[in-house]
């Protein structure tokens, strides 16, 4: 019997149900923010292979995003809260998502920077979302659903085009579908991220993602960014499929063993010429550990609410606990 199993017949799992302490004429309601529908923003990059950060772009990018960038951050905060045990944020989160499907936000992307950024935060949104779902009880969670259906479905078209480079945005536009596929219903969106997922974990060769090892001094950071799509994608499916898919391609091991060195500022110099940009925050990583774990403390142990990442929706232990179900001890309480 697999560590998840005897986990949940083990333990209670925790499940949190709207409850008359949590209905909307008892929770303080959320102020309307701005929302954004046409969505144009800056690369940051001032170099083909998006290897070279240019500080003036990256201030001008930050500016262009920076109401997107509040909004997803309010409403993952929100949904964290909830799954530690706060109905009301929950409910606000919920409201500020309707919001924002009821005036098309990221609906109208400008250009590819715009379809990144698009597709980006509404994978922040729909993660945010699967964290609260489940309060849902109105129309207006109908109307969220079809708006980031109709935005994962926009995405997964635009970055899997005949023509397009198979790298991590066609990685993260798959993951995004599973994760709106699997909280809106819509099964066949759900299925074609899927597809896209699986297609990704087989672009792994023995150097790890061939197209993200272009990428000059960001090409071990862009392998990580690949790594963490195909994950947490796969992740959304279930712990098996992932399980499923790093047995199918022995190169899975060689990339974490060479992640886990990149973490640790060690990397193949006569591989990576290019001197690599250093990031010690392994989002990749705790999926991989938990389904690992050969006990119930040592997936708690595997856990930390430190890591939050803005394209996931935030505390990445805590929506780890909600797709997988796991018992209260994962979320840290």
């Amino acid at each position: 019997m697999s560590f998840l199993a005897r986990v949940s017949m083990a333990l209670l799992i925790v499940v949190y149900t709207f409850n008359a302490n949590a209905n909307s004429a008892q929770c303080e309601s959320v102020a309307p923010g701005t929302v954004v529908k046409d969505v144009e923003t800056t690369s940051v990059y001032m170099d083909r292979q998006s290897s070279v950060v240019d500080e003036a772009r990256k201030k001008q990018n930050s500016i262009d995003v920076a109401p997107i960038d509040r909004a997803a951050l309010q409403i993952a905060e929100m949904s964290n809260k909830y799954v530690t045990g706060d109905d009301c944020s929950g409910m606000r989160a919920l409201q500020l998502l309707s919001q924002w499907a009821s005036r098309d936000g990221l609906s109208h992307p400008v250009g590819f920077q715009g379809q990144v950024t698009s597709m980006l935060y509404g994978m922040s949104f729909v993660s945010s979302f699967g964290q609260s779902a489940e309060l849902c009880r109105d129309a207006d969670c109908d109307r969220t659903k079809r708006w980031l259906a109709m935005l994962a479905d926009q995405s997964l078209t635009y970055f899997s085009a005949s023509g397009r480079k198979r790298n991590n945005l066609f990685y993260w536009s798959s993951a995004f579908a599973v994760f709106a596929g699997r909280y809106t219903g819509r099964n066949a969106l759900y299925e074609r991220g899927k597809a896209g997922i699986a297609e990704g974990f087989s672009h792994i060769d023995a150097d790890g993602f061939p197209y993200e090892n272009s990428r000059g001094k960001r090409a071990l950071f862009y392998n990580a960014y690949a790594f963490t799509a195909l994950t947490w994608g796969a992740a959304g499916v279930s712990r098996d499929w992932m399980l499923e898919q790093a047995e199918a391609n022995p190169n899975v091991v060689i990339l974490q063993t060479r992640l886990d060195d990149y973490r640790a500022g060690k990397y193949d110099h006569s591989f990576y010429s290019t001197s690599q940009e250093i990031v010690h925050f392994p989002y990749w990583k705790l999926p991989w550990q938990v389904a690992g774990a050969a006990s119930t403390s040592e997936a708690c142990k595997a856990m930390d609410n430190s890591l939050r990442h803005k394209v996931l929706g935030g505390s990445t232990s805590l929506m780890l606990s909600k797709l997988w179900h796991l018992p209260q001890c994962a979320t840290g309480n």
